[in-house]
């Protein structure tokens, strides 16, 4: 939402003042006694969808105050599941590409620990076999499926990282196989950009990541959708690549 903040630094005290919230909520000690487990996670559901639902309506505010401007794009962020969320290991990807008036739409991080849950127990999360499997995978569907209906109201244009539509795209172009992150980022790039979520996407991952590199090998061919592969390894990232990247979608219709 940077791209549409009336004031600078609007969107950065937004964003603060609920982190702080959620960690006060997360460190609300533990109720004791019988069924202890439940009444804690109904306690914290009901404090955390609270918190969700009031941020969702502070960013819309921040979006019907906005002037519209047609050269405004929207960009899907995704690859590695540790450097795309944080600042430090994407060289601040987000904020480089707010500041060439892109808006970004971070693919969500639920969605590779549901495919862990379901496709790959073994080799990633170790759920196990049989009943214990399917029930943390039904956990995870079942906590994503209420927090994003909760945004989603006031923000359709978030990715709501349901699984199987973006295995059902990654599986025309490559197989169950190798397991690991490279179907979910490909699945991401090709259902979002179906679904005409974003405009473009940036890909971001650790230099010389075996996934990474799988994702980038197939989505090369996908011609058609903009794309930006960025690989950290402490370098600064090269500005000019930011600035070709930005206007060319500027030069395409938009379709987010």
């Amino acid at each position: 939402h940077r791209p549409l903040e009336a004031t600078e630094g609007e969107v950065d005290r937004l964003h603060a003042g609920f982190i702080e919230e959620f960690e006060k909520i997360s460190e609300t000690p533990a109720i004791r006694g019988p069924f202890a487990g439940f009444r804690d996670t109904s306690r914290y559901g009901r404090a955390l969808g609270d918190l969700v639902e009031r941020a969702a309506a502070a960013y819309a505010a921040v979006a019907a105050r906005a002037p519209r401007n047609p050269q405004r794009r929207t960009v899907l962020l995704a690859g590695d599941i540790a450097v795309k969320i944080n600042d430090f290991a994407n060289g601040g990807i987000v904020r480089r590409l707010n500041e060439r008036g892109l808006q970004v739409a971070i693919e969500p991080s639920q969605t590779l620990l549901e495919y862990a849950a379901t496709e790959a127990p073994g080799e990633i999360a170790r759920t196990g076999e049989g009943r214990g499997r399917t029930l943390v995978a039904m956990g995870l569907r079942r906590m994503r499926r209420k927090q994003y209906d909760r945004v989603r109201k006031l923000h359709p244009w978030i990715p709501d990282g349901a699984v199987a539509p973006i295995l059902a795209e990654s599986d025309r172009v490559l197989g169950r196989h190798p397991r690991g992150e490279a179907p979910v980022t490909i699945g991401s790039v090709l259902h979002y950009w179906k679904e005409r979520l974003c405009d473009g996407a940036v890909i971001v991952s650790p230099w010389g990541c075996g996934p990474a590199l799988v994702s980038e090998s197939i989505l090369r061919h996908q011609a058609e959708i903009p794309m930006l592969f960025v690989y950290n390894d402490g370098a600064p990232i090269d500005e000019r690549r930011l600035n070709a990247f930005a206007f060319r979608l500027r030069r395409e219709p938009t379709r987010a």
